[in-house]
């Protein structure tokens, strides 16, 4: 299944502006904080209905975590 297009724009930019520590929990964070506790708890909880919804459901987390932590590349890109 594929990323959204999103998280590798965001992944990209940062560490093309070596904003390397942001860039890090993009990608990390997506494997580790996200998809691995959402495939146990919405397995345990919805069955295997859980399992298939934990990767959208990870991506999304992601997503939302990757353009909390590019603001500051959006401050340097806007000149703000």
């Amino acid at each position: 299944m594929r990323k959204y297009t999103g998280i590798e724009l965001m992944e990209t930019a940062t560490v093309g502006t070596a904003i390397i520590r942001q860039a890090m929990v993009i990608t990390i964070g997506r494997q580790l904080l996200f998809f691995l506790p959402l495939l146990y708890l919405l397995n345990y909880i919805f069955g295997f209905n859980g399992f298939i919804w934990a990767q959208p459901a990870a991506d999304i987390l992601t997503t939302d975590i990757a353009v909390v932590l590019s603001r500051p590349l959006f401050r340097i890109m806007w000149g703000k």
